[in-house]
């Protein structure tokens, strides 16, 4: 029997994230998710204006949700 991990993702398509702060206070990139598959995000980075496929884990580790505002 062949049983495969599928792993489910902390964002969701549409959610705008962006990187978190290092020690120093500078810019930091803010990205949207297009999509997700099994082990991917695809991001579009509303800086650079590029989108990217990057790993789920690299994305988890290195983003964070921004908070909704009512």
């Amino acid at each position: 029997m062949n049983v495969g991990i599928v792993h489910v993702g902390v964002f969701k398509p549409g959610e705008l994230i962006k990187r978190k702060a290092s020690d120093e206070p500078r810019a930091r990139s803010l990205s949207m998710i297009l999509g997700e598959d099994n082990d991917n995000y695809t991001l579009y980075n509303l800086t650079v204006k590029d989108t990217k496929t990057v790993a789920k884990c690299v994305v988890e580790s290195l983003y964070s949700k921004i908070q909704e505002v009512d």
